[in-house]
């Protein structure tokens, strides 16, 4: 399966939908982040779950219809990788693998 992906602390993660954009509050930064499609509805699914970006995926395609997405250059797999680095980077999200994962949960 690869590389797992969680939110550090769901309980500190904030989100409000502004017309197309979203607020992203992150308390524990005190830092906003003004975030676009498809990076709410990334932190949406993953929610208190530890996710692969294939199970990410399926879940969106679920939820969402990806086809916004068809005329990219980058596969949406890609592009949620993408977003999640970026969560990352914020301090957001954290990634773990498989066996790692066990002692999330």
């Amino acid at each position: 399966m690869g590389t797992i992906y969680y939110i550090k602390d769901n309980n500190n993660v904030r989100l409000h939908p502004l017309d197309y954009m979203t607020l992203l509050y992150d308390r524990l930064s005190g830092i906003t982040h003004i975030v676009a499609e498809p990076a709410p509805q990334i932190i949406e699914t993953l929610g208190s779950q530890a996710l692969s970006v294939e199970q990410i995926e399926r879940e969106l395609q679920k939820q969402y219809d990806l086809k916004v997405f068809e005329d990219s250059d980058d596969s949406f797999a890609d592009i949620i990788t993408a977003r999640l680095d970026e969560f990352i980077d914020l301090g957001i999200i954290d990634k773990c693998d498989e066996e790692q994962k066990v002692k999330l949960t």
